[in-house]
């Protein structure tokens, strides 16, 4: 009898077969037969039924990749098209080398993990609602009246309202604008002198990256006493996106009520929330 060496990665490493002039028994010509009849049910269990495991270096797909079970890649992944993975599995797939996608990443009852950390995706654009938690000092307060919840100015001296951004938004996003909805008290005889000014703040935690600053202000844009009192946007459009650096820096949104900057400041405005949208081609494990 001699020792076959067959390819471990394709379940058997090696079967015993006979030598030429030994006695070919049945026992062992059942080895052979097992052999090949177990390959083949372990082939068709991963390539088909998609319950197991296939190892391999890189994967290159120019279109999409549809894995109903695990999927182990030893070197890189690059889909063109989109990923989607399928499995009532704990891990679906586990990429040793990087992932770059040129679609959707589409994962169901499981989790795609990569050594480096992060998936490369076709740039998308998100805008998001925020309305609080929000810190101030007693210049503005709830009002609880109704289910709206929104801030309430009480003084005519500038008072800062702060509503944090790192919960909301993901690392490495990069922030191209943020709107304030904001409501004038009413009976204005004239616009006020010091308008509501919403301001994008960055904020360094320890000594790495930029000092601490705005990274962009704007204020109230209404021309007329009809559209402060009314329910408006304040948009602050960055004209550079900002990479949102979550690691080092903490950054939230700031807005000034009206105030004795000029006359016609009076109590009683309204701030309903923020939109933040930004852009991102990079997700990051944590």
């Amino acid at each position: 009898m001699s020792t076959v060496t067959g390819n471990s990665a394709a379940y058997h490493a090696s079967v015993e077969v006979p030598d030429d002039g030994d006695e070919r028994d049945a026992a062992a010509v059942l080895v052979v037969a097992e052999a090949a009849m177990d390959n083949t049910a372990f082939l068709y269990a991963r390539v088909v039924g998609g319950s197991g495991v296939i190892i391999t270096e890189d994967i290159n797909a120019s279109g999409n990749v549809d894995i109903a079970g695990h999927a182990h890649v030893g070197g890189n992944l690059t889909v063109d098209g989109n990923l989607n993975a399928s499995t009532a599995n704990v891990d679906v797939l586990a990429v040793d080398g990087g992932g770059t996608f040129g679609g959707d990443v589409v994962v169901e009852d499981g989790s795609v993990t990569t050594e480096l950390g992060y998936f490369l995706l076709e740039p998308r654009e998100v805008t998001i609602a925020i309305d609080g938690p929000a810190e101030t000092d007693d210049g503005w307060e709830l009002d609880r009246s109704t289910n709206d919840f929104y801030w309430v100015s009480t003084t005519t001296s500038e008072r800062r309202l702060r509503i944090h951004l790192n919960p909301y938004v993901p690392r490495n996003a990069n922030i191209t604008q943020i709107v304030a909805r904001f409501k004038g008290a009413p009976a204005h005889a004239a616009l006020p002198g010091g308008k509501p000014e919403l301001i994008l703040y960055r904020k360094r935690i320890g000594t790495s990256g930029p000092a601490s600053g705005a990274v962009g202000s704007a204020f109230d844009p209404s021309a007329s006493t009809a559209a402060f009192q009314g329910e408006h946007d304040i948009p602050l459009v960055l004209g550079t996106p900002h990479t949102f650096n979550s690691q080092t820096h903490s950054y939230y949104a700031v807005i000034t009520s009206e105030s004795d900057g000029g006359a016609n400041a009076i109590v009683g405005a309204e701030f309903h929330g923020l939109k933040v949208t930004y852009t991102y081609t990079r997700v990051d494990r944590t």
